[in-house]
């Protein structure tokens, strides 16, 4: 069974447009990786740079090749395997999973956010998305 993506909470604050693979379906709310050159992609790998939450749904087959970003917002979004803390950095850990970040994955530009609340392994909990203060 697929984890259900992010639930936004709050009207977003940024968004940004990226280029998408055409014959890829993303569903809105899933937390998507940046990848060259300006891409962004389903998220399958702990701590790849992070693009955005996918703000619409794209068809496998509609042909587009352009995907819409939330940037910055207070989603909902389920940990993984790990535990988290008030305050901990997050960073993906596959598709729609995030766990507490690392520093050398936070350098590398794989923060999604910062937890607002505790939570434990495969919780759903209120992030901060795009926001390290």
């Amino acid at each position: 069974m697929a984890i259900s993506g992010a639930t936004i909470l709050e009207s977003p604050n940024m968004h940004r447009r990226y280029q998408c693979a055409s014959g890829v379906a993303i569903s809105k709310g899933d937390l998507l990786a940046l990848i060259d050159p300006n891409t962004a992609s389903g998220s399958s790998v702990l701590g790849e740079a992070f693009a955005g939450i996918a703000s619409m749904d794209k068809d496998a087959s509609d042909g587009s090749t352009n995907i819409d970003c939330i940037t910055d917002v207070i989603a909902d979004i389920q940990l993984s395997s790990s535990a988290c803390l008030i305050g901990d950095l997050l960073m993906m850990s596959g598709a729609n999973l995030v766990v507490p970040c690392t520093i050398a994955k936070l350098l590398s530009g794989a923060c999604v956010g910062k937890a607002l609340e505790t939570g434990s392994a495969w919780e759903k909990i209120r992030v901060a998305v795009g926001r390290v203060i």
